[in-house]
């Protein structure tokens, strides 16, 4: 199919045009939302009299049947089962509180004690690990730091030296000089 020189530029000219009208679609990134926790690692939140009470003053904002606006074909007021059952848990809740905040000390105390009596256990059987230890070597050295074991006596006595005393490791025995060989 031979085009005419003009044919070619009217052609030419019209695809031009239809380019030029479009616009370049933009990109929209989607948020990256976080991973959601295991389910081991999900806490449930303890309901409490406080959220019911906003919860259900929320709903008695908007329910028609709360404010005592809605009514049937015969005119009757409706009730409302969902400000009913708010207002049901709302009360339970309260009478529950004072046992439920016995039970949370309760369950507290119980925690304290315990990680106390783990602890004291955990310190008895690095004792013994360390009694073990120094027995199987039969040295006491061994469980010394480099400098043996009478620095590591020294080291581990908390008291400070009296004024104007020599140390023990400063005396006339130790050379002060690097021997020449």
């Amino acid at each position: 199919m031979d085009l005419t020189l003009g044919e070619w530029q009217r052609r030419l000219g019209e695809a031009i045009m239809a380019n030029a009208s479009r616009r370049r679609t933009p990109v929209r990134r989607k948020p990256k939302t976080p991973p959601a926790p295991a389910t081991t690692q999900v806490v449930p939140t303890p309901i409490s009299a406080d959220m019911v009470r906003r919860a259900f003053r929320a709903h008695q904002a908007e329910c028609k049947a709360c404010q005592g606006t809605a009514t049937d074909r015969d005119g009757n007021v409706l009730a409302c089962p969902d400000g009913l059952r708010l207002a049901g848990t709302y009360l339970r809740l309260l009478r529950q509180e004072p046992e439920r905040r016995a039970l949370r000390l309760f369950f507290e105390q119980e925690r304290e004690r315990f990680d106390r009596r783990y602890e004291k256990q955990a310190a008895r059987g690095r004792a013994v690990d360390w009694a073990v230890q120094q027995m199987a070597t039969g040295k006491s050295e061994q469980l010394a730091k480099r400098s043996g074991t009478t620095v590591e006596e020294q080291n581990n006595q908390c008291r400070r030296p009296q004024t104007g005393t020599v140390s023990e490791f400063r005396g006339p025995g130790l050379p002060l000089k690097k021997p020449t060989a």
